[in-house]
């Protein structure tokens, strides 16, 4: 969705699902989808074309720009040892390495509040405008990366500033002027969030398109008393488990942090109430500001991923205050890395070999074979076992547009009469027809029609009047005669 997105803001400066010019917010399934991740990716999809490898790697090279530039602010401020272990630590969790993976759109915001983290450390040293401009720039972009921790973000830039102020790190005028850049940064968001709850009409301004959703993502906000203390219990649970059933957080079992790890947030957390320095200030600040994500919004790593950075610094503070002498450090460094060697091999092994390809929908092969489909000129079923781990067979109409280019002009006149819903659902559209296995029948079947069929879901089990067009280790294609 995100990559389909910055190739149609790149070849034709549109919203690909709404046809708006410059839109701020992107349209998506109908409940919207966050721009600034699709937007970084431009350049990256107008160079090398609309693939997988395109829309990955800016987020990679964003996240080693973030580990580098955090490494030299905190060299600047600690003593190398300290650094070494933070670094290890922060950057070498499963929850920096899987979110560098996946190019999940709202994956940049951690990755913005290690900068963030970054150029707080370096004005805490320098006191320099250039690093406070910095750090507050980098806080009103990352608005831009994921609406989900708007709530967050207006709390967290409220106590934030309010702190400076309080110990006189800036004057009230700073405060001020910072508070009406804000604004500014923000009035785009501002709009949308007036289109969408006020107004409901699409709207231009400065040239950017405000678009009215389908939809808000209501799905995910509780307020009843019964939600909020579930909330409550599930991430007592994700941070008891680590996991939360979500394997683009985590590999399964293991999740977003290595096993024990958890525990030295806790106690980091603990041990440092009463022994802050301004550090430690920001990281509460921060886990104070998540609270409401945390009651409000149904949890999981990704819709609280704003908690990664602040549990891995505390974890490094952990580990700091409990393991303080040379060989006791050295015997954590060793176990460290002996766990990390068992979540790589689960990674290569168990996660990037079984769920991208296995459990997954789509596999690479699938590209070959839509592409032979298309050139086939043949009416085509797509079709997966909807009781499939990690599937979403709804969001699997995407993938023919990604792999064959259709034009968001056709494709918008194929699926007009699609109904709105917040996730909306698009089973047919040109010659392509989106299905799961249980409404397949061969008798059913159409003749001279083309249908790949996911091998969990038992495609050989038709007759001979259906011909093997080509088997893969995920998908089959077949054609009834």
């Amino acid at each position: 969705m995100g990559a389909i997105n910055s190739w149609s803001m790149g070849r034709w400066g549109i919203d690909y699902f709404n046809l708006t010019s410059a839109p701020i917010y992107l349209y998506a399934w109908g409940s919207g989808m966050n721009i600034l991740y699709p937007a970084i990716c431009i350049p990256f999809v107008k160079l090398f074309g609309l693939n997988i490898i395109a829309y990955r790697t800016p987020l990679i090279l964003i996240n080693i720009i973030a580990i580098g530039f955090l490494a030299y602010a905190l060299l600047k401020t600690f003593n190398s040892k300290n650094v070494l272990l933070a670094l290890i630590i922060i950057f070498l969790s499963p929850a920096t390495i899987v979110n560098s993976r996946w190019a999940v759109e709202s994956n940049l915001f951690p990755t913005i509040f290690y900068l963030v983290f970054a150029f707080f450390i370096l004005y805490k040293k320098s006191k320099s405008k250039n690093h406070y401009i910095l750090m507050n720039l980098a806080i009103a972009l990352s608005a831009y990366a994921y609406s989900n921790n708007w709530i967050f973000l207006l709390i967290f830039v409220t106590l934030i500033l309010l702190w400076q102020w309080k110990i006189k790190w800036i004057s009230i005028k700073q405060l001020a002027l910072t508070v009406i850049a804000y604004i500014i940064i923000e009035i785009p968001l501002i709009a949308f969030l007036f289109v969408n709850y006020v107004s409901h009409k699409t709207i231009t301004i400065f040239g950017l398109s405000i678009s009215k959703m389908d939809a808000t993502r209501s799905v995910f906000v509780n307020f009843t008393l019964k939600d909020i203390l579930l909330n409550i219990k599930n991430v007592f649970m994700m941070f008891l488990t680590g996991f939360d059933g979500n394997p683009k957080m985590g590999i399964v079992n293991l999740g977003p942090f290595l096993p024990f790890m958890l525990t030295f947030f806790i106690i980091g957390l603990i041990l440092l109430l009463n022994h802050k320095n301004k550090t430690d200030d920001f990281m509460i600040i921060m886990l104070i500001s998540l609270l409401p994500n945390i009651i409000f919004i149904y949890p999981n790593w990704i819709h609280c991923n704003a908690l990664i950075l602040p549990i891995l610094y505390f974890e490094y503070r952990g580990v700091e205050q409990v393991f303080k002498t040379k060989k006791s450090l050295s015997a954590f460094i060793l176990l460290f890395f002996a766990l990390l060697g068992i979540y790589t091999k689960e990674y290569v092994k168990g996660y990037t070999l079984n769920f991208n390809n296995g459990q997954n929908n789509t596999p690479i092969e699938l590209e070959s074979m839509l592409h032979r489909a298309n050139a086939m000129y043949k009416e085509t079923y797509l079709v997966a076992d909807k009781d499939n781990d990690g599937t979403n067979v709804p969001a699997m109409f995407l993938l023919p547009i990604f792999y064959n280019k259709i034009d968001p002009f056709t494709f918008h006149n194929e699926t007009k009469k699609v109904k709105a819903a917040e996730f909306r659902q698009i089973d047919d559209y040109g010659k392509w027809h989106i299905r799961d296995m249980s409404s397949i029948k061969e008798s059913k079947m159409k003749k001279n029609t083309i249908y790949i069929i996911q091998n969990r879901a038992r495609p050989s089990r038709f007759s001979n009047n259906i011909r093997l067009i080509k088997r893969g280790n995920y998908y089959t294609m077949l054609m009834k005669n």
